[in-house]
């Protein structure tokens, strides 16, 4: 098993030189910390402002679990599995005692939790490979079934063999599953143990007491050193030189592969560097001399960014690659080189983002809306204190390459923490000095498009509480809590800053893409054959995602540096993708991804063969259409149900748990879910007894009209109105219904009429009989009838029957009926009465007015 190289907090090197005078290690660390920030510059910035969009490869899925081997190779697998076993133990057998003695420093406590993550991780996945060979045996011995009694019948002997063989075979892979299991919980608990001990360790070393800044003693000795530093510097320099001239001279195909990759890194910067000119220069240009808005000023920000930093800065990483591939560097002016190439990325980045932000020679631009004078002041301390600090890191990097006495060491991260504290504290007091009330602040649109993202007001204090707080500390000789606290700023200043800028560029990329105005993801609609809907959500989603990216790898740089080293978050982010395991069940995304596959590729299926069925098959049959409709809505719930077992069990969900589980939820179901669970099933009774059909005329309590669909929840009818009624099931089965089209279309309507008493009824049926008869939606078997059915009050009253071929006719015919009838009437002068009243009005008394004068004098009274 090969160790990897182990990275370390700076802190406990730190504490290391001052409590144990010797040389700390640092170079892995805080090379590591300042080639992520590079690294993380460049994969958030640069494609974005290329304004191309990335492809991101996903991993292929977990390997298939192999098949059953033959006998011979089973048991050569069994005995290799059981010398891993024993080795794993024999690791963490010494890895506990190891944890037991004390003396450990962080290196060793890193290196041990390497060694038991590595065999967490084998004999996981060991473990994954036994179990289905375990589940295709129990399987094999249930079908065998268990040995026969004394009082049954015997068995053959080769039955009995293979039993005792499958048998054998699982008792030695079953023991073997445990023994792994127990290994992955002990290594479980050894790397919890070891993470507590980092922990302990880290707070006693940054807990613990040095030298005061304002010690007399540490500044002679620094001073005392130095001379040694830049003798030992000189050295360094001219050994080294000497070294390379040496390679180069005795190398004939050295010097021209190192002149011609300079010139092509250097064509590669200045190319990059003219094309964003140009890109620059086209956004200036299209804005058509109107003051710049947010989403021009963050085009500008993110272009000037790459042209200013990522560009320049990737020609310095590959410079420095290239040289140390062609071995030329020693190595310790490759470590020198190293430390060189960070440092000038580290301030660059730093310079070119405060231009960015602060553009203190052109305010149109400008991101922060800050006054002239305030912005010019914030643009110099930033400056300086870039300078001093990248300057105190780069000399404190070189004295611990060269070996320098730890003095130069203590003294140079203690300059370097006061020149942070500082230069921080300078930019707060000139903020705050042009902080402007309330009634005073700018309008919303000279403020950054997402201000809300990160909150001035929020980050403010703690920025002043980690400055005090970090002055104080070096006032009372807390050295290391001190120069932990100062990186702990200067990286969550330039995260947040990086972090900002991202999020402000993807969504300026995000509205212009998938603005109403933009005509690209209708374009990407039409040629992909999706619809616009989805594109548009596909894109949102997209853009979301790498949103999410960017602000988990700022929490991944900024966790690092409080300890957290890149092979925790790629073994964690591996465990989650292929599989980890929660109790019983084992839950693995690659799995999932797979489920999600098949069940959408049998959604699809199952779909298209639905639409042949409805579109293609069925109407060429002599089945009615509530029938086909039957058939297809069926076969589309039976294809899903198969579609989600097959994805549920590519899962590794295992179906018999899952009908354990839904038994033992069915009281719940019962209860809470009563009448979902009645409409379901009501929806089926419907679906196979088929008393309503679509394309039925129904009427219930609900409404009446034609019957568009039935699912397994509710049915739909559409009104003569047009308005679609949702009507559950359970309804449609405990209520009555009308159906008037249930076996056939054929119905029977009535006309009512009344004419007047002096009308001939027999020519009255005799018109009603001729109208109903000459109408061609009229069936003639069985033919129209009339009936004269009362005396009325004004009419005599007669009734025309007649059956209709297909009933959803009905109020047009009666309709057409009403109009011939009333045509002919009309010719044969037949009157069709209306009610009449006569009004008959009694004389008044003589005293009617005496009496109603009389009431009146008695109301005066």
């Amino acid at each position: 098993m090969h160790n990897q190289p182990n990275s370390c907090l700076w802190v406990y090197d730190l504490a290391d030189t001052v409590y144990n005078g010797e040389p700390t290690k640092m170079e892995t660390t805080m090379n590591s910390r300042i080639m992520i920030l590079i690294m993380f510059s460049i994969w958030i910035l640069f494609p974005v402002s290329l304004l191309h969009a990335q492809t991101t490869t996903i991993p292929d899925g977990a390997k298939s679990t192999p098949s059953p081997a033959v006998a011979k190779t089973v048991r050569q697998d069994n005995i290799v599995i059981s010398d891993h076993i024993a080795n794993w133990r024999g690791v963490l057998l010494s890895t506990e005692q190891a944890l037991a003695r004390s003396g450990m420093n962080d290196d060793d406590l890193v290196q041990k939790s390497t060694e038991t993550s590595d065999i967490r991780i084998q004999a996981l996945e060991q473990g994954l490979k036994i179990e289905p060979q375990i589940k295709q045996l129990k399987a094999q011995l249930d079908q065998l079934g268990s040995a026969p009694k004394k009082d049954e019948p015997a068995e053959s002997e080769t039955i009995s063999a293979k039993r005792t063989e499958l048998e054998n075979r699982y008792s030695i892979l079953d023991g073997n599953l445990k023994a792994i299991r127990l290994i992955i919980v002990r290594a479980t608990q050894i790397e919890e143990q070891i993470t507590d001990s980092r922990r302990q360790h880290f707070v006693t070393q940054i807990s613990q007491r040095s030298k005061s800044i304002f010690d007399i003693r540490l500044w002679q000795n620094f001073w005392n050193d130095l001379d040694g530093f830049w003798h030992r510097f000189n050295l360094l320099i001219s050994d080294s030189t000497a070294v390379m001239i040496t390679k180069i001279e005795k190398s004939k195909i050295l010097a021209p592969l190192l002149l011609g990759g300079m010139i092509i890194i250097a064509g590669a910067v200045l190319y990059g560097r003219q094309r964003y000119v140009k890109t620059i220069d086209h956004i200036i240009t299209h804005s058509n001399g109107q003051p710049f808005n947010n989403e021009i000023k963050i085009q500008l920000a993110g272009a000037s960014f790459a042209r200013n930093a990522i560009t320049p800065v990737g020609g310095l990483v590959l410079l420095y690659l290239l040289f140390t591939s062609l071995g030329i560097f020693t190595p310790r002016l490759e470590n020198l080189m190293m430390e060189i190439a960070s440092t000038l990325s580290a301030i660059v980045i730093a310079l070119v983002l405060t231009r960015t932000y602060l553009v203190p020679n052109n305010p149109s631009r400008r991101l922060i809306n800050l006054p002239d004078i305030t912005i010019i002041k914030i643009s110099n301390i930033i400056l300086l204190g870039v300078l001093f600090i990248g300057g105190f890191r780069l000399l404190n990097k070189t004295s611990i390459i060269l070996a320098s006495p730890f003095e130069v060491s203590i003294a140079l991260r203690a300059l370097l923490a006061l020149s942070c504290f500082l230069c921080v504290s300078l930019v707060l007091i000139a903020v705050a000095a042009d902080d402007k009330p309330a009634d005073d602040k700018p309008a919303d649109d000279q403020l950054p498009a997402n201000r809300n993202f990160i909150r001035w007001g929020y980050l403010k204090p703690l920025f002043w509480l980690g400055c005090v707080a970090g002055i104080i500390s070096l006032t009372a000789g807390y050295l290391a809590f001190a120069v932990f606290l100062a990186w702990q700023i200067l990286i969550a200043a330039l995260v947040f800053a990086l972090l900002w800028l991202c999020i402000e560029f993807l969504d300026f990329r995000r509205n212009r893409h998938l603005s109403a105005e933009s005509g690209r993801w209708r374009k990407l609609a039409h040629t992909t054959g999706f619809s616009q809907q989805a594109i548009l959500q596909g894109g949102v989603f997209g853009f979301g995602l790498v949103k999410l990216s960017a602000v988990l790898a700022a929490a991944v740089i900024f966790m690092i540096s409080w300890g957290y080293r890149t092979r925790d978050w790629t073994t964690t982010a591996g465990e989650l993708f292929f599989g980890f395991r929660i109790g019983g069940l084992n839950i693995s995304f690659s799995a999932i991804a797979l489920a999600i596959v098949i069940f959408v590729t049998g959604y699809v299926i199952t779909r298209a063969i639905q639409n042949w069925l409805q579109i293609q098959f069925l109407p060429t049959t002599k089945l009615d259409p509530g029938l086909r409709n039957s058939i297809a809505t069926i076969f589309g719930y039976t294809g899903m149900v198969i579609a989600v077992l097959l994805a549920v069990s590519a899962a590794g969900f295992d179906l018999s748990n899952i009908a354990i589980i839904a038994g033992a939820l069915s009281v719940g179901i019962g209860f809470g879910l009563q009448s979902i669970v009645n409409n379901f099933f009501s929806g089926l009774i419907l679906l196979a007894e088929r008393p309503i059909k679509a394309g039925d005329w129904i009427v219930t309590s609900g409404g009446q009209g034609t019957v568009t669909k039935t699912s397994v929840r509710s049915t739909e009818i559409e009104t003569f109105d047009g308005a679609s009624v949702i009507i559950p099931n359970s309804t449609l089965i405990t209520e009555a219904v009308t159906n008037w089209t249930h076996n056939n279309k054929r119905g029977r309507i009535i006309v009512s009429l009344g004419v007047g008493y002096d009308s001939d009824p027999e020519q009255v049926r005799n018109i009603l009989l001729e109208c109903a008869q000459s109408h061609k939606l009229i069936l003639q078997k069985p033919g129209p009838s009339v009936y004269f059915m009362d005396f009325g009050a004004d009419a005599l009253i007669f009734e025309l029957r007649a059956y209709l071929s297909d009933i959803n006719y009905s109020l047009t015919v009666k309709s057409e009926l009403r109009f011939a009838i009333t045509s002919s009437l009309r010719k044969a002068k037949i009157e069709i009465p209306y009610p009449q009243r006569d009004i008959h009005i009694k004389s008044a008394p003589e005293n009617f007015s005496d009496i109603k004068g009389g009431t009146e004098k008695k109301s005066k009274k």
